[in-house]
């Protein structure tokens, strides 16, 4: 997928760059049972709206064991265990979860650099735990 950029003359409000306006929704970290923690909406998500984007440190896969890597490639990953956000919390759901993942670009044409994005796949109610199928 691939968002408007900055050589884009559409507005900041162009529907095109929702994930580039950042979280917009109230998100928590929470414990689970028997999953550690996870993250649940505080309100309520609609169904296609942007929830977040996984970030960390864009590394070359050497297969080392993290559990916080996504690869963007066939050789680099983002790997937030030593630094994300909220969205390293999202846990694994057999059943497919409430968010799917985008892989988006914007501001560059380097298509190994994408970025990772969590958009809601169905409507998600507030305090229900996001997950997805990893």
């Amino acid at each position: 997928v691939y968002e408007c950029g900055p050589w884009c003359s559409c507005s900041s409000k162009c529907c095109n760059k929702s994930s580039q306006r950042g979280i917009q929704k109230k998100l928590a970290i929470f414990r689970t049972e028997g999953k550690g923690l996870g993250l649940h909406a505080e309100e309520a998500i609609s169904r296609g709206s942007f929830v977040c984007e996984y970030v960390g440190e864009v590394l070359e896969d050497k297969g080392s064991p993290s559990t916080y890597k996504f690869a963007i490639g066939p050789e680099l990953v983002i790997d937030a265990e030593k630094y994300g956000n909220v969205a390293r919390f999202v846990n694994h759901s057999c059943d497919g979860g409430n968010v799917h993942i985008e892989c988006v670009s914007y501001g560059h044409h380097d298509g190994r650099l994408r970025h990772i994005t969590m958009f809601a796949a169905k409507d998600i109610a507030a305090s229900e735990e996001l997950t997805f199928d990893y």
